[in-house]
């Protein structure tokens, strides 16, 4: 669902598209997020813990697809060039094998 910014200025619809970008988008960054996530030593672990659950709230349903999470760790280890030639591809390969031919 696409939000109304018919009543915002330019400059706060620029904003909304460079911070908030297309679902996929978001989503995938939230993956790499949740893929770098260390806990701080100035960081309680509570604290820790409630920014994992944040960042695995706002993946939503996603966050619970094990097989997706276990590809995101796969492509994180990959090498640069790698990477980048999977983040032009239409759509996320889905299986390893999908990301093997590439």
């Amino acid at each position: 669902m696409e939000a109304n910014t018919a009543n915002f200025s330019e400059e706060q619809r620029e904003f909304l598209d460079n911070d908030l970008g297309d679902r996929s988008n978001r989503i995938f960054n939230l993956w790499m997020e949740f893929l770098e996530i260390r806990k701080k030593a100035s960081e309680s672990d509570d604290e820790y813990i409630r920014c994992f659950n944040l960042i695995i709230s706002e993946i939503g349903e996603e966050g619970k697809d094990i097989e997706k999470m276990m590809l995101l760790v796969l492509y994180n280890g990959l090498d640069p060039a790698m990477r980048i030639k999977m983040r032009e591809q239409p759509e996320f390969p889905k299986t390893q094998q999908n990301l093997r031919v590439l």
